[in-house]
């Protein structure tokens, strides 16, 4: 298969990513709260249905690539001979909407933004939007009213794309754009009106899209305030966006060309410098300037010169002309600064554009020639000189050039590394620690991109952090960094880890450091307790004694105050810490994240600790938890990630927030009062907006195709009563 980049390894392993996708809590290490993630499911079920018929990954995979690449082109298509129908031949019209395909498949924006950029929520999204600008614009033309409904529920097919909350938002711009220039005309007086109907049909599809897409709007916006926290730093956005608007010159955008990709790093080498194909290059916007020059006046070139002028503006970034005047806006809008990479994101709607004016230059340039003869060798040629500046698709560069090889076999060991995994709740962790998101796996066909443990084991796994700033990034960090070596049991006690896989496929640490990590880990393993109970040339697995063992929930018998991650690192390096009767609460904020105020310190301390703890795993956003012989005030520890939404219910009453307070500076601690012997039970509480937009997401697509069936049994396909 082919895997790398952000992505990782989610298609290698589609079961195991449904179990981690299906709820709005991820078990991923010690657990995180994402939204976006969500509309890849439907995606995944079919990749499991394909695989249980025995199809391999790779040629789903496969499938998948050509389908969308397919979709795509031919919405294209027939965009193009919608648009110019009016304008164009019949027999003619056929070879514009070929050319436009063609362009939008083989275009620079396509070859480095998508399939090189190796995006998959990117490649949904690619297929998607011409179709939905085509079917929208079919339906306002038509004046058919079934399109409000039908549209919606097709893009259920591609919700893939919408794990990209950026791309989400560009779904409706081009579709905007054209509802507003229909919506113009101007009467025998020479005043401009509005018609409002239109509009009217643009906001009430998007209201039922809303309404349908629940199922993972709601809990997107339900966790984006915790999860986008650093996506919202202003300073660090447009400081990415100056950096990144460098690439994104005017002579580079009206080219459609990614200039950090092909000129500064020079992913295919130096060839695209040479100046035979900088000469290619500017075939592109000569040919679709001259097509938007040469076209007729109307509603259609107005769309398509206006969409053009606003996209070219917006992918340039901060860079000359006008750049101050996208900075101004991106400081002003938080939903703005989603795009600190304009031309990745935004610059995915320049082709659309582009495709039909590319090919309407072309096809006036081409009849201009009077001879046939002469006429088809610069068609030919048109296309040859397209084909030949887009060869990665063809030589097979865009998976391995250079340094770049984006093949993926995923090692058999792993499967039978989880089938040697007794049958209960388990946490992994794995040596040498990442520490940061990029993985390096020395299989026979290897992987370079996101660490991609999460797939590989049917456990969760902690290997890296996302955040080193963090409590929990910076003891992770420090183990990669072999600052904890003489003690790895403490180190997964402290993270209530029962298993240690040895990860002999790999010797790169966090953030680029070595420090000879295969030899770091072999010696941390001899020097521990630990019992093998699998190996492999790829990965050894061994467990804790059971007396060692931290749960995930249990009741320590102190409480140990601290100023910093450092304090606890040294205390774990020296043996001073004992995770299974401490807690350690740290109190410094500045140094602490992340941290809350303890209202009432007097709160923040154990009596007695329960006679027995135990708990029974429901799902990952529910426990049950059975306390026995509890004599006065203790506290109980969930060490997974602190997030507010877990929340302690007892006897049918939620523990008071004030009593819900952040434990060993990363997971949850909740102090109980209660005596006696009783049950309680956890729940991520984000978890019920999830299920209440699943139920909404239905009732709405069932009373969708209920409509549909009564407008085509009535025929009453459109707003105006035409008679039939």
């Amino acid at each position: 298969m082919l895997a790398t980049g952000e992505e990782g390894l989610v298609l290698a392993n589609p079961a195991r990513s449904i179990q981690l996708y299906q709820y709005s809590w991820n078990e991923v290490g010690s657990g995180i709260a994402v939204p976006g993630v969500n509309p890849m499911i439907p995606y995944l079920h079919l990749e499991l249905f394909l695989v249980n018929q025995g199809l391999p990954v790779w040629l789903i995979q496969a499938g998948t690539f050509a389908v969308l690449m397919f979709i795509g082109s031919f919405s294209c298509y027939l965009l193009t001979i919608n648009f110019f129908k009016d304008q164009v031949s019949k027999e003619k019209l056929l070879v514009v909407g070929l050319v436009a395909a063609v362009f939008y498949l083989f275009n620079p924006i396509s070859m480095l933004g998508v399939w090189y950029r190796f995006a998959l929520s990117f490649m949904f999204f690619y297929a998607l939007a011409p179709l939905f600008l085509y079917l929208f614009i079919v339906g306002l033309n038509k004046k058919r009213l079934i399109f409000i409904f039908l549209l919606p529920l097709i893009t259920l097919l591609f919700s893939f794309g919408y794990s990209a909350p950026s791309s989400t938002l560009l779904l409706w711009l081009l579709p905007f754009i054209y509802t507003l220039v229909l919506s113009k005309s101007k009467s025998n007086n020479g005043h401009v009106e509005y018609n409002l109907l239109p509009l009217l049909y643009f906001f009430s599809m998007i209201v039922f899209w809303v309404v349908i897409n629940l199922w993972w709007i709601i809990p997107f916006i339900n966790l984006s305030t915790s999860a986008f926290a650093s996506e919202t730093d202003i300073g660090h956005a447009i400081g990415t966006l100056k950096a990144n608007s460098k690439d994104f010159t005017v002579d580079n955008v009206i080219r459609l060309i990614h200039g950090g990709f092909l000129y500064r790093g020079e992913v295919f080498g130096s060839l695209y410098k040479t100046p035979l194909f900088i000469l290619l290059s500017w075939t592109i916007p000569v040919l679709t300037i001259l097509g938007a020059i040469q076209l007729r006046s109307n509603k259609v070139k107005i769309f398509l010169i206006v969409s053009m002028a606003l996209l070219l503006f917006l992918v340039k970034g901060t860079s000359f002309p006008f750049g101050f005047i996208f900075l101004l806006i991106f400081k002003s809008s938080i939903i703005f600064q989603l795009y600190r990479n304009p031309l990745e994101k935004i610059g995915m709607l320049l082709p659309i554009i582009y495709s039909p004016l590319f090919a309407y230059g072309a096809y006036y340039l081409l009849w201009k020639i009077k001879n046939v003869s002469s006429r088809i060798t610069v068609l030919f040629s048109v296309l040859f000189l397209l084909l030949l500046f887009h060869w990665p698709f063809f030589t097979g560069a865009m998976v391995t050039f250079g340094g770049r090889d984006i093949k993926v076999e995923v090692p058999s060991s792993f499967q039978a590394a989880n089938q040697s995994i007794p049958i209960g709740d388990h946490r992994i962790l794995s040596i040498p620690v990442m520490g940061g998101a990029s993985g390096f796996y020395n299989w026979t066909s290897g992987y370079k991109g996101v660490d991609g443990s999460e797939y590989l084991f049917n456990y969760p796994t902690l290997t890296k952090t996302y955040d080193a700033k963090s409590f929990h990034g910076y003891i992770l960090t420090a183990e990669s960094e072999g600052k904890i070596d003489d003690n790895l049991i403490g180190t997964a006690q402290f993270f209530s880890a029962d298993i240690i896989a040895f990860r002999k496929d790999t010797d790169v640490a966090a953030f680029g450091y070595n420090f000879d990590a295969l030899k770091r880990s072999k010696k941390m393993i001899e020097q521990s307790n630990l019992t093998q109970i699998f190996d492999s040339p790829e990965v050894a697995l061994f467990s804790l004694p059971q007396e060692k063992i931290v749960p995930v929930i249990y009741a320590p018998s102190s409480v140990r105050f601290g100023e910093s991650p450092e304090e606890l690192l040294s205390l774990l390096k020296n043996k001073q810490y004992n995770p299974q009767s401490e807690i350690f609460i740290c109190i410094n904020k500045q140094k602490c994240s992340p941290f809350i105020e303890i209202t009432d310190p007097a709160l923040i301390k154990i009596e007695v600790s329960p006679k027995k703890v135990e708990y029974r795993k429901i799902s990952p956003v529910n426990y049950e938890v059975k306390i026995t012989g509890s004599a006065g005030r203790f506290i109980l520890v969930f060490n997974n990630t602190y997030h507010p939404g877990w929340l302690l219910k007892m006897e049918n009453e939620y523990l008071l927030t004030n009593r819900h307070i952040i434990a060993n500076g990363y997971a949850n601690g909740f102090v109980i009062d209660k005596v006696g012997s009783y049950n309680l039970s956890l729940e991520f509480a984000p978890e019920k907006n999830l299920l209440n937009g699943i139920k909404s997401s239905k009732v709405t697509m069932l009373a969708g195709l209920l409509v549909m069936i009564v407008l085509l049994l009535r025929r009453g396909w459109g707003w105006k009563n035409k008679g039939k």
